[in-house]
């Protein structure tokens, strides 16, 4: 078992102030809602006794992981005329900072990039490939896949099979993930990452773009 010396919350201050009285080296366990002793000392507090109640406003303090969600979403491809593509890329950086406004992810950090090329893996060329990545965490274990699909598939006029979703808890491919994003990559795709640097040059916006809660 793991002793964890600190809890991360979401709740009502009345709630808040309860837990505050628990004592810290009772809070044992990797898994703190599989801890029979936690549950007694939240059900003699008087806090919610379902467990889905529990759920709702505790967060599971997991302190060697980092819960994000990696998501991709495909685009048309660009005009060639300059000036419409122009228009359509920051209407895309425009609909990105905008995903922020659902409840769900307003109290997420989001960083995010636009990409343009990708490079085919068995001929080894570029090819036109317009996608945003998003790199998603926040206080909450999981978001719901299928309500992302929905309403980024709606947001950015795209198919819901354009729309990947990804979610994971480790720390590891949480830093890789990042670095992805950051354009940091594996050397086989240097031409690639050099060409959307090129482009988001061209176009004078940012590599990345981070919202903050």
């Amino acid at each position: 078992m793991l002793k964890v010396d600190f809890v991360l919350l979401t709740v009502s201050s009345t709630t808040f102030n309860k837990i505050q009285q628990i004592p810290q080296n009772k809070i044992l366990g990797y898994n703190i809602m599989d801890d029979p002793k936690f549950h007694a000392y939240w059900h003699a507090l008087g806090c919610p006794t379902d467990d889905e109640d529990i759920k709702e406003e505790f967060y599971n303090p997991v302190v060697l992981t980092k819960w994000h969600t990696m998501i991709t979403i495909a685009l048309p491809k660009l005009p060639e005329e300059r000036d419409e593509k122009r228009e359509i890329i920051l209407e895309t950086i425009q609909r990105c900072r905008e995903v922020h406004q659902y409840r769900y992810m307003s109290d997420k950090t989001i960083l995010f990039s636009l990409e343009f090329y990708s490079l085919e893996k068995k001929l080894k060329v570029l090819k036109d490939n317009f996608h945003v990545h998003m790199l998603v965490k926040g206080k909450y274990a999981k978001l719901d896949r299928k309500r992302i699909i929905r309403d980024l598939s709606k947001k950015f006029k795209v198919e819901a099979n354009f729309v990947d979703v990804k979610y994971h808890s480790s720390p590891e491919l949480f830093s890789t993930r990042e670095e992805y994003i950051k354009g940091t990559k594996q050397e086989s795709k240097d031409i690639a990452i050099q060409k959307d640097k090129e482009e988001r040059k061209a176009f004078e916006i940012e590599d990345f773009y981070f919202l903050s809660v």
